[in-house]
């Protein structure tokens, strides 16, 4: 199984479990996975869950097998930006 690492400035992080994804993602034996997008809204403080709702996806790196995801407020002012780093 697929977890991912969550942090990011200005809250603690955790670890979360992977999703099967479409077409991109971190690829593990051949399948892509991204964080799962509840538990990551799970993890996040109160006030930063909007936000990361009105955000579509994450970007990856599949170099590295990092995802990222910046978070804006309602009027586009950088809030914080989310890392997923995969694990085994």
């Amino acid at each position: 199984m697929v977890r991912f690492n969550v942090n990011g400035a200005g809250f603690k992080g955790a670890t979360v479990p992977g999703a099967a994804a479409g077409l991109v993602g971190v690829y593990r034996d051949g399948i892509p996975y991204q964080p799962d997008r509840v538990a990551v809204r799970a993890v996040l403080p109160y006030r930063w869950r909007a936000a990361w709702d009105r955000r579509p996806s994450m970007w990856f790196d599949n170099a590295t097998g990092v995802a990222r995801a910046h978070l804006t407020d309602r009027r586009g002012r950088p809030l914080t930006t989310v890392y997923a780093h995969a694990t085994t």
